[in-house]
């Protein structure tokens, strides 16, 4: 199949003597996600305006093409195809995520008015569930923008996007202005949208951690000129200012973990013009090893670094010092609320199917199938066909360690995965990850406050307190 963007040779610029975006090419495949990257002043937000005609007035096309591919394999060349023609197009194949939802929305229209005027294939509650808005609908619907939080409205404005089934999504800058938690949720909601449609996701950003974690392809852009396009590790190498992250392919005995002096810290911005921002020390010189098929508990008081320990080594973000080593595979995170972590409108077939999808890659030896999943956990294939809600709260948290076996890791992190869960159904979990590590395919990183718990079941106990690590070694019940 063609590619759904083709960019080729463009030229645009204020002054042609001097253009801003300079004999850029490049494609975008359907299912593929593409970051441009690049400093301020690049040419990044020029490319995506360009793509949906949007350029500002004093901005000309020098020369080149931009073909967008549409059924049937039609093409059409956005630079030169009538306006009539792009005002069907933007909006319907194009969709576009811009940076300042509040400035996307008219101030005096509510939220059901903006999606209304979208909605052709899908109402404007079927647009909120589309975008995990599934609670409180009737207020958010009446509300105007200015009555909803950020994270609120950039969902909206991702529904407005996808409201047409586009070919091709433009996010510019999607969470520049989002806290760590809400970008995370976006970027989840992205990932899945477009990996669920087959959409061709153009990523424009300026945040490397996003780039390693949320894209296949890596275009980087200097002074309006492509200096590298490629896959992701290619193009960025080692990360900066964070932890240097890596996974490795482990040898005979050989840890799946591995962390060495890791520092974690955050700055506190002071109400105080022209005061520095504090700092405040939340993980300090952190070493720690999991083998394959070891059971490592991590304990200790409310605040003392244990889910945020477990963050970075998910994700290293913010003021990070140190490595983290991961084995091929990498890491999934089983949550603490399964059933908040869980689709509520897809079947449990469909949650297996779509991790399987994404990680075809990893599995070496076949591709196991929802059925085989659901065995390891001790799940039967009744189970496949019922949504989240339809299962207990023991089976909902084994779908959720089959989900996460799904991905093929080398390393499983449950962050308070059974305290609240009952004494009966707790056993029945923790017995279930007693048998999976006998096997000595994953490594377990067990959180809990519980130290009576985790004495009774873990190989090695870690106790942290105030950021740091005190080694308590227990004997293996297993």
């Amino acid at each position: 199949m063609p590619p759904v963007l083709t960019v080729d040779e463009l030229i645009i610029g204020f002054d042609p003597a001097r253009p801003v975006v300079n004999e850029v090419s490049f494609t975008i495949d359907a299912g593929e996600k593409v970051g441009l990257w690049g400093p301020s002043g690049s040419g990044k937000s020029m490319i995506g305006k360009a793509i949906v005609s949007l350029l500002p007035p004093a901005a000309e096309f020098v020369s080149g093409k931009l073909k967008l591919t549409l059924g049937d394999d039609v093409t059409v060349d956005l630079l030169t195809t009538s306006e009539e023609v792009l005002r069907s197009i933007r909006g319907t194949e194009i969709g576009m995520v811009w940076q300042d939802p509040a400035t996307a929305l008219n101030p005096t229209h509510t939220i059901a008015r903006a999606l209304g005027e979208v909605a052709q294939l899908f109402t404007p509650p079927e647009l909120l569930d589309m975008v995990h808005l599934i609670g409180d609908q009737g207020r958010i619907l009446a509300s105007y923008p200015h009555q909803l939080s950020g994270g609120q409205l950039q969902r909206i404005i991702i529904a407005i996007a996808l409201a047409k089934n586009p070919r091709l999504l433009i996010a510019d800058e999607p969470t520049t202005a989002l806290d760590s938690l809400t970008e995370t949720a976006l970027l989840d909601l992205l990932d899945e949208l477009v990996t669920e449609r087959k959409i061709a996701l153009l990523l424009i950003t300026h945040d490397e951690s996003i780039l390693r974690t949320r894209t296949h392809r890596v275009i980087q852009l200097q002074a309006g000129r492509i200096v590298a396009d490629g896959p992701v590790a290619e193009v960025l190498g080692e990360e900066s200012r964070t932890a240097r992250r890596q996974q490795v392919v482990p040898g005979p005995d050989a840890p799946v973990l591995t962390i060495t002096d890791l520092n974690y810290a955050y700055h506190t911005s002071s109400w105080i013009p022209f005061r520095k921002p504090a700092v405040t020390q939340i993980l300090s010189d952190v070493n720690l090893e999991i083998r394959a098929g070891e059971w490592v508990a991590l304990t200790g008081p409310s605040g003392c670094g244990k889910s945020t320990l477990a963050s970075n080594i998910v994700d290293a973000q913010g003021d990070v010092t140190g490595s983290i080593t991961v084995a091929r595979g990498g890491v999934q995170l089983i949550p603490q609320n399964a059933l908040a972590s869980l689709n509520p409108r897809h079947t449990v077939a469909r949650i297996l199917k779509e991790v399987l999808s994404a990680n075809q890659n990893a599995w070496f030896d076949g591709t196991p199938t929802p059925t085989d999943l659901l065995a390891r956990v001790k799940l039967t294939p009744e189970v496949l066909d019922r949504k989240p809600d339809e299962l207990s709260g023991g089976q909902q948290q084994r779908l959720v360690i089959a989900r996460a076996l799904a991905a093929h890791p080398s390393l499983l992190i449950a962050d308070e995965s059974v305290s609240a869960l009952d004494a009966a159904v707790q056993r029945e979990i923790l017995s279930l990850f007693s048998e999976l590590l006998r096997q000595r395919a994953v490594g377990l990183l067990f959180i809990s406050h519980d130290i009576r718990l985790v004495r009774a079941y873990a190989g090695r106990v870690v106790i942290i307190r105030a950021g740091k690590l005190v080694e308590v070694e227990v004997d293996s019940p297993n």
